[in-house]
């Protein structure tokens, strides 16, 4: 009797568990959809080390990549991607992630450039007016 009553409070110990985490990932959720974006993590990370579950991986990810820390989000479905049973879900996360990193990379270096060929322009019609005016 003591044995099944042994077994019986393992398994309820894991069901707490189980809902306790799952329960952690909607709060988290909810946060994130609200902007919150460090709380969720927070939530996500308690520790500061990264979670182990696969949906857990998959919301920071997210979340990460909202913040715009690429690396850390491939770091992290990677992760997932090695502990899931559907590993073409994260398969295709990764692969839209440097997907957009790659676009979002030639956006930057667009606009980079862009500026500084402004600022070249500026430069320019600064000295000519300065001459024109200090030269007669």
């Amino acid at each position: 009797m003591s044995e099944a009553r042994v077994q019986l409070s393992v398994k309820v110990e894991d069901l707490a568990s189980e809902f306790s985490r799952r329960l952690r990932v909607a709060r988290a959720a909810e946060l994130a959809r609200a902007g919150r974006l460090l709380k969720a993590e927070a939530l996500l990370c308690p520790t500061g080390t990264a979670p182990k579950h696969c949906d857990e991986l998959d919301l920071l990810a997210r979340i990460l990549v909202k913040q715009k820390r690429f690396a850390e989000a491939h770091r992290h479905w990677r992760k997932a991607f090695e502990k899931a049973n559907d590993k073409e879900r994260f398969q295709r996360c990764i692969v839209v992630l440097q997907d957009y990193v790659e676009r979002y990379a030639r956006r930057l270096r667009l606009l980079w450039t862009a500026g500084f060929g402004l600022w070249v322009v500026l430069l320019v019609v600064l000295v000519t007016y300065f001459i024109e005016r200090c030269w007669p």
